[in-house]
């Protein structure tokens, strides 16, 4: 599985605002009750303005994104969100290994944050080694070193 990353640019929007509602319209549904569209699209916005946003490839298509951010003593990924038609073939498996062998070179861990209703998000961190470490009204903050 020939994966291969680029910078986003402008040309992505669509598509990745397309994605974030793929990626969250069914979670955060049953988290909250209902998608309030200007919220996403303000949380939406956040994420596109980041300039560590990252597109994911597998044979020049875009698959999905990643954002993550280096602070003092750990890295965090803000999001990774893999299309739907991708999941649950070892895309995200792939990604999450590489940053955390980036992070253990850095001798640094790798933290992030997942929608307490999200199970199947946790179960994934789960499964690459990550641990929860806390807790918000909203999401469990996990680990992995």
């Amino acid at each position: 599985m020939p994966l291969k990353t680029r910078p986003s640019c402008a040309t992505d929007y669509n598509w990745l605002l397309a994605l974030h509602h793929e990626s969250y319209f069914d979670v955060i549904t049953y988290q909250f009750g209902s998608w309030d569209k200007k919220e996403q699209l303000k949380i939406f916005l956040k994420s596109w303005q980041s300039e560590n946003l990252t597109i994911i490839l597998n044979e020049d298509k875009p698959i999905g994104m990643f954002i993550i951010n280096n602070f003092d003593n750990y890295l965090w990924l803000a999001e990774l969100q893999i299309s739907p038609t991708y999941q649950s073939k070892g895309f995200g498996s792939k990604i999450v290994q590489t940053m955390l062998t980036n992070a253990r070179q850095l001798n640094l861990s790798l933290r992030l944050r997942v929608l307490l209703k999200n199970h199947r998000a946790k179960k994934f961190y789960l499964r690459q080694g990550f641990i929860k470490i806390s807790q918000t009204n909203y999401h469990y903050v996990m680990q992995a070193s």
